[in-house]
């Protein structure tokens, strides 16, 4: 998801602007990129869904989570990484809690 929604807001940045194909990623507005992409920001929103009672780790975890740590020069294989090592926590949790396991 992180590299689709990036993808369509390197897109919307391309129309808007007027740059075609040609033009190599990083040649682009990079705080243009950010605005045009609904999930760059998805800590806060998360932040704002996550009710202590409902996800009382999460809502923990967010307390104190400080946006100026987050690199938002990291590589997206970086990125993948680390999301798809969360995935792989919480089914972890979920299965452990449904076996009964500590």
């Amino acid at each position: 998801m992180q590299i689709e929604t990036r993808r369509a807001a390197v897109a919307q940045v391309r129309r808007e602007t007027g740059v075609g194909p040609e033009t190599p990623d990083d040649e682009l507005d990079p705080r243009a990129i950010d605005r045009a992409n609904p999930f760059y920001d998805f800590e806060t929103v998360l932040s704002r869904l996550a009710t202590p009672e409902q996800f009382p780790h999460v809502f923990a975890s967010l307390a104190t989570w400080d946006p100026a740590s987050v690199d938002r020069d990291a590589s997206q294989d970086d990125e993948i990484t680390f999301g798809l090592g969360i995935v792989l926590d919480g089914i972890d949790a979920y299965v452990r809690r449904r076996t009964g396991q500590a």
